[in-house]
């Protein structure tokens, strides 16, 4: 599951209207709101980490929390046709007794004979998933198909479907600019179910997702297909880099990869637009609409996703919100404090462009992305000044030490102002 980009060539199709009636419904619902009782969808989430780690291993065994199976990336197939193999923590998922649907990525373009080299390792993949006790209730296929290769990727999936056991679901991963062609019927014919993905890079000024965009391609795949179908919302961010001429070179949403580019920028999915759509949907789901699944499942050490407590919460339908703190922290040794900024709601906060202690006779220094003016280094009279370098964010529940402060008095008395 990757960034994908719009194609902006259009087809005319015979549902375009019936597409456009249904775009135009949800829209409304969006806008103003609709009066109906909101059911929840079934909720699952992608376990997309290629290397099980600790903190990999705590989320999956929370997920029992907030959704009801799960879909596990278990390999890889390279353009060369070469599968790379992922090997989650069979015992772990089996433990959940969460149901699981194993995910291969296919990158680039198809290989030929990609059905010959797939086919014994699904087979494989059953028989370890039943020995570990796992219940697995699929396969799915993620692959970012060129629309003009659609008829390609069909006859894959027809291979996989009439090889594969009956009882497994074949589900694919569907871009919305398949809608534009003639051949999505073709595709969908083999498959038991769809995932829509609805969030992408296609304009970095325009961000990572939008719910006008996301709920107009809903309402398209819910009036051209009866095929049972599920959302995938994004739950976390990515960092775009631009070259010299202003081009995008690299998207990177999984990985703590280097800088490539001479800009970058980070983009996140607005958990409050995305609450929007996931209530919309809920409260006027459209034909065929199966449930959500989430893109990624939250992990302790995955800087570009949602905290739990945040996606817990959109799921939940509770409020969301940022609640900053600022305080000094008293260490063991005398006289010596932290500069300490918590964020105690379940919405990402904007770090404080300034923070100011009032003091006197006290050394300080800055930290993590703050500074003090080089006139501040030394005794205070009577205030402090923490400036932040560049725009940063504090993900909920986390926090921050911004700075230090030895002081020959007690700051008991003393007052924080923070400044946006």
């Amino acid at each position: 599951m990757r960034q994908w980009r719009m194609q902006t060539a259009r087809q005319s199709h015979p549902g375009n209207f019936s597409c456009l009636r249904a775009g135009v419904w949800m829209l409304a619902c969006l806008i103003a709101g609709c009066a109906r009782v909101i059911v929840p969808l079934e909720q699952q989430a992608y376990v997309w980490q290629r290397v099980w780690t600790p903190a990999v291993i705590d989320a999956a065994r929370a997920a029992p929390a907030d959704f009801s199976a799960l879909r596990v990336l278990v390999a890889e197939m390279r353009s060369d046709g070469e599968l790379q193999p992922i090997n989650p923590t069979l015992t772990v998922l089996a433990q959940t007794g969460l149901p699981v649907t194993a995910v291969v990525r296919i990158d680039g373009q198809l290989a030929p004979g990609s059905s010959v080299v797939l086919l014994p390792i699904l087979t494989a993949l059953q028989q370890q998933f039943h020995d570990a006790g796992i219940v697995l209730r699929g396969i799915e296929i993620d692959y970012d198909c060129a629309s003009a290769r659609l008829p390609q990727y069909a006859v894959l999936l027809a291979e996989l479907r009439q090889k594969l056991p009956p009882e497994l679901r074949l589900s694919i991963t569907a871009l919305p600019t398949w809608l534009q062609t003639s051949e999505l019927e073709t595709l969908l014919a083999s498959v038991d179910e769809v995932v829509l993905q609805v969030h992408a890079v296609q304009d970095p000024n325009r961000g990572l997702f939008s719910r006008i965009h996301a709920a107009t391609w809903i309402a398209a795949f819910a009036a051209r297909s009866n095929k049972p179908f599920r959302v995938a919302l994004p739950a976390y961010g990515s960092r775009v880099d631009w070259d010299e001429n202003g081009r995008v070179i690299a998207v990177i949403s999984e990985t703590s990869a280097s800088s490539t580019g001479i800009e970058q920028r980070e983009l996140r999915a607005d958990p409050r637009e995305v609450a929007v759509l996931l209530q919309a949907l809920q409260r006027d789901p459209p034909p065929h609409l199966a449930g959500i699944v989430w893109f990624r499942l939250p992990t302790a050490d995955d800087q570009r996703a949602w905290r739990t407590s945040t996606l817990h919460a959109v799921i939940a339908g509770q409020p969301l919100r940022a609640d900053l703190r600022a305080q000094l922290a008293l260490r063991e040794a005398p006289g010596l404090y932290d500069v300490l900024l918590q964020n105690r709601g379940n919405l990402d906060a904007d770090l404080p462009a300034s923070v100011r202690v009032t003091a006197s006779g006290c050394h300080a220094d800055a930290l993590n992305g703050y500074v003090l003016p080089d006139d501040e280094n030394s005794p205070a009279e009577n205030e402090l000044h923490w400036k932040l370098q560049k725009p940063a964010r504090l993900a909920a529940g986390q926090q921050r030490i911004i700075g230090w402060l030895r002081c020959a008095d007690s700051l008991s008395g003393s007052v924080i102002h923070v400044e946006p």
